[in-house]
């Protein structure tokens, strides 16, 4: 089975809402660094998390996509699921995982000059 476009989409958009929210609460805090490491800012990772996870999923939904293909938003989630399932197609969901990523740090990183 090819690897359809409509499996990356909702990798590619999760990955990237997830980087750039852990970008956001982790470096723009006005508690200063010792906000890093404080309990509150475990729990807005959980809610970027929760809300990336939402997001993937739900576009998986709109474009009918298996719930396997989709709402990994990590590429050591995606190698578990590959190996679980003895599905090595699955590795090629890394590529959107990682230029997510890459993307969402330069984005970061273009928003925090300004």
């Amino acid at each position: 089975m090819p690897i359809a476009i409509e499996n990356i989409i909702p990798e590619f958009f999760g990955t990237f809402v997830f980087i750039f929210l852990i970008l956001l609460i982790t470096n723009n805090n006005p508690f200063g660094s010792s906000f890093v490491g404080n309990f509150t800012t475990f729990i807005c990772v959980g809610f970027a998390l929760i809300f990336a996870l939402v997001l993937s999923l739900s576009i998986s939904n709109i474009l009918g996509v298996d719930s396997k293909f989709s709402g990994h938003l990590n590429p050591a989630v995606t190698l578990t699921m590959a190996l679980k399932d003895s599905d090595a197609q699955l590795l090629f969901y890394w590529v959107p995982q990682l230029i997510a990523g890459a993307l969402a740090i330069f984005l970061f990183n273009m928003v925090k000059k300004k």
